[in-house]
This record gives C-alpha cells, sequence and structure tokens, in this order.
C-alpha cells in the first residue's frame, strides 16, 4: 500500500506555495526506489496532456517506511475546468510495479479555488 498525506491534510494551494506532507510505503517486497512527482495534467475532449513538474526519487530496500517530501508550486498553470477540458495538479507515488501506484489530486490557484470557466456565454453563474 502506498500514501501520501500532506501536512494539515491541506489540498488547496497557490502559485509559489509549498506542498508538504508525508510519503509512505508498505509492501510485501521492499522495492528499490519510490519515485513521487509533482504533475499536471489535463481530461477532457481532444488530446490529452500531463507534464511532470518535479520528482523526488527515494532508493530504499525497506518494505515499509515513511519519508517527508516538499515540492515549491510554480507561478502557472492553474487548475480550471472548463465546458471541454479541466486542467488537474496531482501527487503521485510509484514503484516499479505498475500496479502500485497512488494519486492525490491537488488545486493550485491564485485565488485558492478552482477556476471554473462558464464556455463563453456571457453568464457569470
Amino acid at each position: 500500500m502506498l500514501t501520501i498525506k500532506t501536512k494539515d491534510d491541506r489540498l488547496d494551494f497557490g502559485p509559489g506555495d509549498k506542498v508538504e506532507g508525508i510519503a509512505g510505503w508498505q509492501l510485501d517486497v521492499p522495492p528499490d526506489r519510490i519515485r513521487l512527482f509533482l504533475m499536471w495534467y489535463t481530461v477532457g475532449k481532444g488530446d490529452e496532456d500531463a507534464c511532470i513538474v518535479e520528482e523526488i526519487e527515494i532508493e530504499t530496500r525497506s518494505s515499509h517506511k515513511e519519508k517527508p517530501f516538499s515540492f515549491t508550486l510554480p507561478d502557472r498553470p492553474y487548475s480550471f475546468e472548463g465546458t471541454l477540458i479541466a486542467l488537474q495538479w496531482a501527487l503521485e507515488l510509484v514503484t516499479e510495479d505498475p500496479d502500485e501506484v497512488r494519486r492525490i489530486e491537488i488545486m493550485v490557484s491564485p485565488w485558492v479555488k478552482k477556476v471554473v470557466l462558464n464556455g463563453g456565454d456571457g453568464d457569470d453563474d
């Protein structure tokens, strides 16, 4: 089992904020390495895109452990949700085994809330 816990369970951040927390694992077989990614990806219609912004590589021979982490968020892009596409930030913890993945979504916005695009119909509701 892989776990990611942010400091104070915080999931909403502004550009330039530090994302801190603990990455943990409890596995039957000790992995050679574990990687933690700070990333964003798009979902929706059309081609999906993804970008690994930063990576922490944890070398380990232990089957269970916890390791603190810290990332500093870039200025952009912001998390947003539109009619056709959305951009989501995430922390993702992975081992060499493709079945061992843990992802938690975080939000990045200068307003500390997700930007919602209204589709250009002029209605601001």
